[in-house]
């Protein structure tokens, strides 16, 4: 698999299948949770879980946010186009 720095030593994979998967794996390089991500963006804790876990679509503001508060390219996050950062 191909592996892309993140941060301080972290690893995100290029391209995992879904942006559920991505969105976690950003989460768990940055050791961040839901909980941290819903305070840095405003966002329902509740609604990252349900993002994690596909059971709801991500929106493009959904993937802006996200993307900034952890450090990836909104593209990848939302439909995995090109490398994480």
């Amino acid at each position: 698999m191909d592996r892309r720095a993140h941060g301080e030593g972290e690893q995100v994979s290029a391209n995992p299948s879904t942006p559920a998967t991505r969105l976690d794996e950003a989460m768990a390089a940055t050791e961040t949770t839901s909980a941290d991500i819903a305070n840095a963006i405003g966002m329902d804790p509740r609604r990252i879980r349900r993002l994690r876990t596909g059971e709801t679509r991500m929106l493009c503001g959904d993937a802006a946010a996200l993307a900034r508060a952890l450090g990836v390219r909104a593209a990848w996050l939302s439909v995995g186009d090109g490398s994480a950062r």
